[in-house]
């Protein structure tokens, strides 16, 4: 007997957090995004405070979501606001080069952010991206905007694409050990030359390695908004939220009316 009073007891508070959830879905996406990459921030910032462990614990957090090779990431808090490295500079910084990625920086350096350079473009992208479809995108599907999922998949699936055949490239050339992603020799025959030796070479910022990474990462992140907020986005308003209705005596009693007038007579 009293097993139902408390059940009672805890579904308003259930049917209150999920009403909230669907009706603020996207700020709360937003808001996560957000501090996801407040947080890559946040890493090297307290490295540079003094605060080491609590900067650890971030690196390794996001270390499940990133290699975080320092070649291939920002420096910050350093000589300047932000900087990028090359291998042998690391080296020379005191980076160990059987395992590079525990090298995190040095106060003369400034340090690693907890993202490389590709994922800082993702993550950075799809915040951006959310933040354009809160204020441009809902009021478009309000309108004559039809979300169709093939309309949106095409342009995320090109976007994967792309970003394999970069990732892919940088992977076989060091596996094989060919480094035709280190100089780029091949683009340099295709441009004959005409750009800077540093947009060959390396991945510091300006670089063609750094371009891509960075193109195909903000493409990324850009065409999963396109593709999936407007999805749930319609998904969220064909099942609006209605706590009151799933858990006080009205809304079972008006579910079971529903029931009895819809179910055959015996």
């Amino acid at each position: 007997m009293m097993a139902a009073p408390l059940r009672q007891g805890r579904r308003p508070i259930a049917g209150t957090i999920a009403h909230v959830l669907v009706r603020h879905w996207l700020l709360l996406l937003n808001v996560s995004l957000g501090l996801f990459v407040l947080g890559a921030v946040a890493a090297p910032a307290l490295m540079a405070v003094g605060l080491e462990w609590p900067g650890r614990i971030l690196y390794a957090l996001y270390g499940f979501t990133c290699h975080q090779l320092p070649q291939r990431s920002y420096f910050l808090f350093g000589p300047r606001l932000v900087q990028t490295y090359s291998w042998e500079q690391l080296l020379t910084a005191g980076m160990d080069p059987v395992w590079p990625r525990q090298f995190l920086g040095t106060a003369k350096i400034g340090y690693n952010l907890g993202l490389a350079h590709r994922n800082t473009a993702i993550y950075s992208s799809l915040f951006v991206g959310g933040i354009l479809f809160a204020l441009f995108g809902q009021p478009l599907l309000r309108g004559r905007w039809h979300v169709s999922r093939r309309q949106y998949l095409v342009p995320w699936l090109l976007a994967v694409l792309f970003m394999a055949l970069d990732g892919g490239s940088h992977l076989v050339s060091e596996l094989t050990g060919c480094g035709f992603r280190a100089d780029n020799g091949w683009l340099r025959l295709l441009t004959g030359g005409a750009l800077p030796s540093h947009f060959y070479m390396g991945d510091g910022v300006g670089s063609f390695n750094w371009l891509m990474r960075t193109l195909t990462g903000a493409l990324m992140g850009l065409t999963t908004v396109w593709f999936v907020l407007p999805i749930l986005q319609k998904g969220f308003k064909e099942r609006p939220a209605t706590p009151a209705m799933q858990v006080t005596g009205e809304g079972a009693a008006a579910s079971a009316a529903t029931e009895t007038r819809l179910s055959p007579s015996l």
